[in-house]
């Protein structure tokens, strides 16, 4: 069983595919893990910063809960304050879905995902709302 310690592992940003916008940074926990069917990682949202632009998946399921901070759920057109230990489920081919951290304190996320190579992405437009 591999115990891993996110602390030690590396955190890699991540921009937008145009290089314009940064969104959080992600701690991955499944390669070092030895997982290859589900998709978890830490994700560190800065202050001002999304995990992602607004999307969502045909086939993968998502569960994200919240380790630290009070981030913001978009799920839809509905805006949702998190706390810590708060979990949200986001099942396949549901709404399209942000999280944003319109806070001055970073927020971490334990993202688990369902890995599916018939998964397909719907972006929305950038609402990444303060």
């Amino acid at each position: 069983m591999p115990l891993l310690k996110p602390n030690d592992l590396p955190r890699t940003p991540t921009v937008s595919a145009d290089g314009e916008t940064q969104y959080a940074d992600h701690i991955d926990l499944s390669g070092p893990g030895g997982l290859t069917a589900l998709r978890a990682q830490i994700e560190v949202l800065a202050p001002g910063c999304s995990s992602s632009a607004p999307h969502a998946h045909s086939h993968r399921e998502e569960l994200v809960m919240v380790i630290s901070g009070h981030p913001r759920l978009t799920l839809g057109e509905v805006d949702t304050r998190l706390s810590p230990g708060q979990v949200v489920a986001l099942p396949a081919g549901g709404e399209l879905h942000q999280i944003t951290n319109p806070t001055t304190e970073p927020v971490q996320l334990l993202v688990v995902a369902s890995e599916s190579r018939e998964d397909e992405v719907r972006y929305g437009p950038s609402g990444n709302r303060s």
